[in-house]
């Protein structure tokens, strides 16, 4: 029974040390300030503002998401080709992000009755989507199909791209009906 004193003793005594270290400055300094601390950066507030896109078709089932280009130049023009060869002409809206600018997901898909958003050089991250898409495939997410691409100057120079994006992706999901 000495024994077993000797340890409840010992335990008791490193429990009042570490009751004194709490109580000691030194050790209170060395605690980060976890009230004050960023844990989720003020970035991401974004993510629960209103959404300030301009709509021009809120029956869009279609959402496309593409880098801002510059009216009548081949980007544009390459991607009206794609949206014609998918027959997509009425059914979309078509909204440009700056590469740092986020938008709201969950307003979008709360303005539209999407089926599809199609990311041309935007990444998820700016829409505040935490999830790995692969590329020039449809992705299923929240019930949404995804098709993440590169941007359209990258398209329109790599014509193995552009041809993975089409066989892959648009193809399967415009173009036959699916």
């Amino acid at each position: 029974m000495k024994n077993g004193s000797t340890k409840k003793r010992k335990k008791t005594v490193s429990f009042v040390k570490t009751m004194q270290d709490l109580d000691n400055n030194t050790f209170k300094n060395n605690i980060p300030n976890l009230i004050n601390s960023e844990i989720v950066p003020q970035e991401y507030d974004k993510f629960w503002d209103e959404t300030s896109c301009e709509i021009t078709n809120p029956e869009a089932e279609v959402l496309v998401l593409t880098r801002p280009y510059d009216q009548g130049s081949s980007q544009e023009e390459q991607l009206t080709k794609l949206l014609n060869a998918c027959n997509l002409t009425k059914n979309k809206q078509t909204v440009q992000i700056p590469e740092n600018q986020n938008i709201a997901y969950n307003n979008l898909k709360q303005k539209f009755n999407l089926k599809s958003i199609l990311l041309i050089g935007v990444h998820p991250k700016q829409l505040g989507i935490s999830a790995l898409f692969r590329l020039n495939e449809i992705n299923r997410f929240d019930n949404l199909n995804y098709i993440p691409t590169q941007s359209l100057e990258e398209l329109e120079s790599n014509p193995d791209l552009k041809k993975a994006l089409w066989v892959n992706a648009l193809k399967p999901l415009f173009a036959n009906g699916a």
